[in-house]
């Protein structure tokens, strides 16, 4: 079993639980306060899609979102992982992950501890894979995924035509 929370250097308190509809409010703090460095690699953010995002909350096949919580401050989400999961027979075995972190938790732990859990998760649901698309130019995230066992399995040059601009992309997995 996967520990269900962790502390950071400063003594807080991160635990994980599962977002539901009433964490609407926090998730818009989360993604409405973040950095344009943090939000680049991120489609459009706004209210609507929050809202979208929070209705469609239980059409989710394992209801996977989860959510760090910073207690020191009472429920402030600090960041939230997915997995996008394909119910076909050919790919059931399999979910995408994705994740975001607040950008005063960055290089705190909190990414790697959330996908950690997150492979519990995973593993606890029966998949026997993840896998995900990062921008190659994103060191850091990139870092922090292989200190969490995925391994870059291809290159996709110019594969992402985001903000104006093509976009080399690493797809990592990890077996399960």
């Amino acid at each position: 079993m996967y520990p269900q929370s962790f502390s950071l250097d400063d003594g807080t308190t991160v635990r994980f639980k599962e977002e539901t509809s009433e964490d609407l409010e926090s998730v818009w703090g989360l993604y409405s306060t973040l950095s344009v460095e943090s939000r680049k690699t991120l489609p459009p953010i706004n209210r609507n899609l929050i809202e979208l995002w929070s209705r469609s909350l239980p059409n989710y096949a394992f209801k996977p979102v989860l959510v760090s919580v910073d207690e020191r401050g009472g429920e402030r989400i600090i960041g939230r992982a997915s997995l996008t999961h394909d119910a076909s027979p050919a790919s059931k075995h399999r979910a995408e992950f994705g994740i975001v972190v607040h950008d005063d938790y960055q290089g705190r732990g909190v990414g790697s501890n959330l996908s950690l859990f997150m492979v519990h998760v995973a593993r606890s649901k029966g998949l026997r894979k993840l896998t995900l698309d990062v921008f190659a130019d994103n060191q850091r995230a990139i870092h922090v995924f292989e200190a969490c066992g995925y391994i870059k399995e291809g290159l996709f040059p110019d594969h992402y035509w985001f903000r104006g601009r093509f976009h080399d992309v690493i797809r990592m997995g990890q077996a399960l």
